[in-house]
């Protein structure tokens, strides 16, 4: 993070005493997340932290940015598996051909759910304009998650699938690639995605009952100032 005071310019009509906030990377790409002071910024995001729309990460001591509440995080159960998920946009990545994001996918067993593991993946990606890209594909990220009571078997076909028990929600992230019709002086219009996932009560291996989809309500792709 590069904190910028500089004096106004003739183009900067949102120009701060306390300057502005920008982002940086050894790529040299620079992007202003905030026009409305340092000082303010930073405190939003640590009430964004206190207040649980940030999680910290126990293993890595890390913060993740992707929402956990708010009016852009998509929730969801069907029968008993909840899904959660939110996006954030990718500073460093060109725009030539729209804004890319990266999204976060949370899964979980609530006490009414039964044991089931996840087949496969439908996914619906619509741009600025409105136009659908469907992506179709066995598990995600080469896993097949196991879902049990407070947590999952790791499971699939990575080659760093454990098949051991892990406390918690299964989580990944994946991104969108460019998304057409966005920018970040054009705004992101329609842009998101929203989709299903395909889990079997049992296992694969020993089915109790037929296939069925669990929803992912859409997950918006949007980008506005100040951008945390």
């Amino acid at each position: 993070i590069l904190l910028v005071d500089h004096a106004p310019t003739d183009n900067d009509h949102h120009h701060h005493p306390e300057g502005h906030v920008v982002l940086a990377a050894l790529s040299e790409v620079q992007m202003t997340v905030c026009k409305t002071g340092v000082l303010d910024y930073f405190e939003e995001y640590a009430n964004r932290l206190h207040n649980g729309v940030y999680r910290r990460l126990l293993q890595s001591g890390g913060i993740s940015l992707f929402p956990e509440t708010g009016l852009n995080v998509s929730n969801c159960t069907t029968n008993g598996v909840h899904i959660r998920a939110s996006a954030i946009l990718l500073p460093f990545r060109p725009e030539a051909n729209g804004l890319q994001f990266a999204y976060s996918i949370r899964i979980s067993l609530t006490e009414e759910g039964e044991e089931c593991q996840l087949v496969s993946r439908h996914w619906q990606f619509m741009d600025g304009s409105g136009t659908i890209r469907r992506v179709d594909g066995e598990g995600v990220v080469g896993k097949q998650p196991l879902l049990q009571e407070g947590g999952y078997v790791d499971l699939g076909f990575s080659s760093d699938c454990t098949g051991e028990f892990v406390d918690g929600e299964f989580c990944y992230q994946s991104m969108s690639g460019p998304v057409g019709g966005t920018s970040l002086t054009g705004g992101t219009g329609q842009a998101g995605v929203s989709g299903t996932f395909q889990f079997v009560p049992g296992t694969m291996e020993n089915p109790r009952g037929r296939l069925f989809h669990a929803t992912v309500e859409r997950i918006p792709f949007v980008y506005s100032l100040p951008n945390y």
